[in-house]
């Protein structure tokens, strides 16, 4: 069988350009929860824009 240690868990958080610190909080909340993977959406207007922005926002904290 599959090593359950060896699974990864994976969620689809929307981000929040209004609100960067909701989805802050919302990332590391399913983190702690055992989530491994977190797919961040963008819809609207400069998708890309908001990647990076959520990329910013995101990234150096949530790898310590």
């Amino acid at each position: 069988g599959r090593d359950p240690g060896q699974n990864r868990r994976a969620l689809g958080l929307p981000s929040r350009p209004d609100d960067p610190e909701r989805t802050r909080r919302h990332a590391e909340g399913h983190i702690a929860n055992g989530l491994t993977e977190l797919l961040i959406t963008v819809k609207g207007d400069n998708p890309a824009a908001q990647v990076d922005s959520a990329a910013g926002l995101l990234l150096e904290r949530l790898r310590g």
